[in-house]
């Protein structure tokens, strides 16, 4: 029969998801390996998540440095843009 642990008992994460908030998580080591995805996370996020136009999860280290992130925007196609039905 096993023991449950405690809350106290149990590890720390390696890593945990939020909100993205650049005055808490350190961005600047950043880098997934595609240099143009890694300049827009440095330099365009933080004015898109504070104009609305952007939310995104950040994934940290136990340090708050961003190791990933997930983004969601919303956007529309007008009808006239997509292809005609075909079949």
């Amino acid at each position: 029969m096993s023991t449950l642990m405690s809350r106290s008992q149990m590890p720390k994460p390696k890593f945990r998801v939020g909100w993205f908030d650049k005055a808490s998580h350190d961005c600047e080591a950043f880098s997934c390996g595609v240099a143009g995805t890694d300049r827009w996370f440095k330099a365009s996020i933080t004015d898109q998540v504070k104009t609305n136009r952007l939310r995104v999860w950040c994934a940290v280290d136990t340090e708050e440095r961003a190791v990933g992130f997930y983004g969601l925007s919303a956007h529309s196609v007008g009808a006239e843009t997509a292809p005609a039905q075909q079949g």
